[in-house]
């Protein structure tokens, strides 16, 4: 506007913690949208005098950042200009503009805009980088309900095709398990040889991963139905509980609770799992401490897969039956999980509750 790079200086104040200054940018920026669009409308020429670059990094930015009385306006306004520029966008561009509305205003990318990103990014598909890729999946995602997807199913077979193929950067291992939990959110979850393709990658990798890295792959594979693991062999489930057993000492409460619901709800047989059971209710059992923290949905959670690896489908498995005892009232834990619910019981949800009544 005049010459004066807005997006540039709302960078500049956000890198400066001038938050003052930020919040007066935004307020400019909103303006300067909302003529550029007006002229647009009514022909006359003029328009937003920035790079879509330079937009698309500072709104990046703005959408993890409260707007407070400016959001709605400033929103309106960004989807607007996006929808207009989207045919052209860069990838790059397009990646950015999904993260920031998966940071900012998720919901607004349920409509014509997402699908407007959508068909845009499906056509750059063959030339986005891993990191770009995921970036644009995991936003659009985001907005996924469970009456709609943000995308076209053309558009989505695309991204699923371009993701058989796509060279996973080792640097980044979250990678693998956002692009399984975004396909799910898209409801692109019965494809066997695509999940596959990205659990021998992670299988290749998770040598070099932490228990969270470990833990988010379990958590996106357990959100899929049988047949999205059908190119998996079942044994294969073993290496992955013997690698959570591993990582188990230094896993924190987060992981943990994922490796054990996953571990439980991916289809793997019980026993290979029991390792790293044993070694959590050690665990749990050693560090009270642990217990006392655990959140209400953490407890339920653990309490619940432990209760199903030790009992699966509800039938007493022969090697936790005791001689000469009315063996189906006997503990299968030492881990006293019911104490510490009864503790919390005013703090669990519905949901939450339930499983604890099932373990």
């Amino acid at each position: 506007v005049g010459g004066y790079n807005i997006s540039r200086e709302a960078l500049l104040a956000i890198r400066q913690g001038n938050n003052e200054r930020v919040e007066h940018l935004v307020e400019g920026l909103v303006v300067a949208l909302k003529q550029a669009r007006q002229l647009r409308e009514a022909q006359d020429g003029g328009g937003f005098q920035t790079s879509v670059w330079d937009f698309a990094c500072a709104v990046q930015k703005l959408g993890k950042r409260p707007l407070g009385r400016h959001g709605p306006s400033f929103w309106d306004e960004v989807g607007s200009l996006v929808q207009e520029a989207a045919p052209s966008m860069t990838g790059r561009e397009v990646a950015m503009f999904c993260n920031a509305y998966a940071s900012g205003a998720p919901d607004r990318l349920s409509g014509s805009l997402g699908t407007a990103l959508g068909d845009r990014a499906a056509d750059l598909a063959e030339d986005l980088s891993a990191q770009d890729f995921t970036m644009i999946l995991t936003g659009l995602s985001k907005a996924s309900s469970s009456t709609e997807v943000p995308i076209s199913k053309e558009s989505l077979d695309r991204f699923a095709s371009r993701a058989r193929r796509l060279r996973l950067d080792p640097k980044y291992p979250s990678q693998a398990p956002m692009l399984l939990t975004a396909f799910a959110r898209l409801r692109h979850s019965t494809d066997a040889e695509l999940h596959g393709r990205l659990f021998r990658y992670a299988q290749s990798q998770w040598d070099t991963w932490d228990a969270q890295e470990l833990a988010a792959l379990l958590n996106a594979f357990a959100k899929m139905g049988r047949r999205a693991r059908a190119g998996i062999p079942e044994e294969e489930w073993r290496s992955v509980a013997q690698r959570c057993a591993e990582l188990l000492p230094n896993a924190d409460v987060q992981s943990i609770t994922l490796m054990s619901h996953g571990l439980v709800n991916v289809g793997a047989e019980p026993s290979w799992s029991s390792d790293f059971f044993v070694a959590l209710e050690e665990k749990l059992c050693k560090r009270p401490m642990l217990s006392e923290s655990l959140s209400p949905q953490a407890l339920a959670m653990i309490s619940h897969s432990l209760a199903r690896q030790r009992r699966p489908d509800g039938h007493l498995r022969e090697d936790f039956r005791v001689q000469g005892g009315p063996s189906d009232y006997q503990p299968l834990t030492k881990w006293p999980f019911e104490e510490y619910a009864t503790r919390r019981l005013r703090d669990f949800t519905p949901q939450g509750l339930g499983l604890i009544l099932y373990a």
